[in-house]
């Protein structure tokens, strides 16, 4: 049934060979990206994974402020973008379930608006801080106020510009435009590759990987006096998020922790496709041939 209406003489079986292994190594080809610290995901749309202009290396980042592997995440991301002196592009992922990070969001982006990047950033260092003093968006409120006191005494308005919601959602949709499935999700991007960081104690890592595969001469210390660097604390698991739509949904999130492997075995990962794109295209050209001799046979 697969040879009917093929031409299959010898002289046609070249031009199949040649087609087969473009269609293979093509495939292949598109499925060249890396994971430090577990297997790198699939993505479903990669366009955005790629540095701001005139850049030639970002970390790029997707968080949700009551996730605890955010919290755990925050402190490694900000230090290793300030020790390479590169930039951090961050972007809020709304986790269904979660009943107060998208308030802490939107207080967040009016904080930065108004007060600057470093107030609103402060902001969410002491949110993810002291995630577990908040259980309610009342916890929320009282903690905000307590920070904005601490703060230099600043205030938010008594009705918020909806423009800062609208900006978390214009987040949130970018992540499921991308595939993303877990927070924090953490990539380091250069205009040729991107490399997804599963275990942030690997980010060091990726960053001088990234570096090296550019040609960029790095401005951080060796590996070894960098990873010194990096907070001792316990990791913690990624939370899922399973939302098929744009907008979040009341479905809880899920824990699911990612085992950390070494930075070279993770390159692995980034093979599968061309195992399968090989496999597809040998079953072409394999039954095409066997079709042929079948039909040298019949003669």
């Amino acid at each position: 049934m697969l040879a009917k209406g093929l031409d299959l003489r010898p002289s046609n079986m070249k031009r199949l060979l040649m087609l087969s292994l473009l269609v293979v190594f093509g495939v292949a080809g598109a499925q060249a990206q890396t994971a430090v610290g577990g297997t790198v995901t699939h993505f479903a749309n990669t366009s955005m994974l790629k540095p701001p202009a005139g850049d030639k290396i970002a970390v790029i980042e997707w968080e949700d402020l009551e996730c605890p592997a955010c919290s755990h995440a925050f402190p490694i991301v900000h230090e290793a973008v300030k020790h390479y002196n590169i930039p951090l592009v961050r972007y809020d992922f709304m986790i269904p379930g979660h009943t107060w990070s998208k308030q802490a969001e939107i207080e967040a982006r009016y904080m930065q608006d108004n007060f600057g990047m470093d107030y609103a950033t402060e902001y969410r260092r002491e949110v993810f801080a002291s995630q577990y003093k908040i259980a309610s968006v009342d916890d929320l409120n009282r903690f905000t106020l307590q920070f904005l006191q601490a703060h230099g005494g600043k205030q938010l308005p008594f009705v918020m510009d909806p423009k800062y919601l609208a900006e978390v959602q214009t987040d949130h949709n970018l992540g499921m435009k991308l595939g993303l499935m877990e927070t924090p999700t953490i990539v380091v991007v250069t205009a040729k590759e991107w490399i997804q960081v599963k275990d942030p104690m690997q980010l060091y890592a990726a960053i001088d990987k990234a570096e090296a595969d550019i040609g960029m001469k790095s401005t951080a210390r060796s590996s070894n006096d960098s990873s010194s660097a990096l907070p001792t604390t316990d990791s913690a698991p990624a939370e899922t998020q399973t939302a098929s739509a744009p907008a979040p949904s009341p479905t809880p999130a899920v824990p699911a922790p990612t085992p950390a492997v070494p930075a070279e075995q993770a390159q692995e990962s980034s093979h599968t496709g061309m195992y399968v794109a090989i496999g597809v295209g040998a079953l072409v050209v394999g039954g095409a041939v066997v079709l042929m001799m079948k039909r040298k046979s019949s003669v």
